[in-house]
């Protein structure tokens, strides 16, 4: 991985979503989804003064309420991942990574595979309106998702 990257604790950015587009990008460069985790926000103007970003394997999956309603159970798919940044808003109104934690629990994405996770799936407006004309025209999901593969030249190419 590119030394530049890698997210440096003390490394500053101008917002929020500039931050957001580092982290994914260091995902998707990594092998692993990534996901927002928490806000701090000021009660008195709404200003976001700490985040936390985190893998998308972070935590565990709450306990369904309906568990013994329930007949087919999803698989368990996080690992309680530590894998992280931490920010905060500074005097001069940027954000700094205050905590960095580099180390997954889990084995990594394969880079084609990638497109598959969901913080890494495009999907431009036009490509949306493409997913919903097929289904208008009366085509089932596997005609439509196999129009979709010919029109993008490649299944990896397709959102």
């Amino acid at each position: 991985m590119d030394v530049a990257r890698k997210p440096t604790i003390g490394q500053e950015f101008e917002s929020l979503e500039q931050v957001w587009r580092f982290w994914c990008e260091y995902g998707k460069l990594s092998g692993f989804g990534v996901r927002k985790q928490y806000f701090n926000k000021q009660k008195v103007d709404g200003v976001i003064t700490g985040c936390r970003y985190v893998c998308c394997k972070e935590g565990h999956q709450q306990e369904d309420k309906r568990k013994l309603q329930v007949t087919k159970h999803q698989p368990e798919t996080r690992t309680e991942c530590l894998a992280r940044i931490s920010l905060s808003l500074t005097n001069n109104n940027k954000y700094v990574i205050r905590e960095f934690v580099e180390e997954h629990n889990h084995p990594l994405q394969l880079p084609e595979t990638m497109h598959m996770l969901a913080s890494h799936r495009n999907i431009t407006e036009v490509q949306t309106h493409e997913i919903d004309l097929p289904e208008a025209f009366g085509l089932r999901q596997k005609a439509s998702s196999q129009l979709m593969t010919t029109l993008a030249e490649h299944r990896a190419n397709v959102g």
